[in-house]
């Protein structure tokens, strides 16, 4: 199961300056139990004797500056990025294989914040149609996880954890060129970037 809700407010401070801010809360309650034998027998279960997980929440916020300038030729925007997710109350999940069964106890959390400006400069008065874009970010994601292994009496035996810090810049350019209403013509480079993720069981040196 999962719910949303989004609040998105803007303020126009003047015709070519405003404000926009846009909230968001997520949770995502997932709870299966799965025979991957399809025979009722101990074989191979997920999720026997399991109780449904606490819901994943995530929070976000982004905070803009929008705007246009020299004489509306150029329009820009700059603004800052937050988002924090976490598992509430995480519930021991169980399995069975050929009768034998163990559990896991598992949660992660984190948290990014990004910086960005970006502006689209329109040069028609160059050549008709033709756009230029620039765009920087910067990213800062922490990372936290951890899963314990368990006995089929709900016992810790393995203790797996985690945390790290990721963070990257991005960017973008690129010469838009609308030949007609039809037909657009483009180059871009840009490069992106993603946090990282754990593995937890692999051994350390993986």
């Amino acid at each position: 199961s999962q719910w949303n809700l989004t609040d998105i407010a803007t303020i126009d401070l003047s015709d070519t300056l405003t404000i926009k801010n846009i909230a968001g809360y997520t949770e995502v309650s997932t709870y299966s139990r799965l025979n991957f034998a399809g025979v009722p027998y101990p074989v191979y279960q997920l999720g026997v004797g399991s109780t449904p997980q606490g819901p994943l929440a995530t929070y976000s916020d982004e905070l803009q500056l929008q705007g246009k300038s020299f004489g509306e030729n150029l329009t820009w925007v700059v603004g800052s990025f937050l988002s924090y997710n976490h598992q509430t109350d995480p519930e021991p999940q169980y399995s069975v294989v050929l009768g034998s069964k163990s559990g896991t106890l598992a949660a992660t959390s984190g948290r990014t914040q990004a910086i960005y400006a970006q502006g689209t400069y329109d040069l028609s008065s160059i050549v008709d149609g033709l756009k230029f874009t620039a765009g920087y970010r910067y990213t800062w994601d922490w990372r936290s996880a951890f899963q314990n292994s368990l006995n089929a009496a709900g016992k810790t035996l393995i203790v797996y954890a985690a945390d790290a810090q990721f963070h990257a810049p991005g960017y973008t350019f690129s010469l838009d060129y609308q030949l007609d209403p039809g037909t657009l013509v483009y180059a871009r480079y840009s490069k992106a970037y993603s946090s990282g993720r754990f593995g937890l069981p692999a051994p350390v040196q993986l």
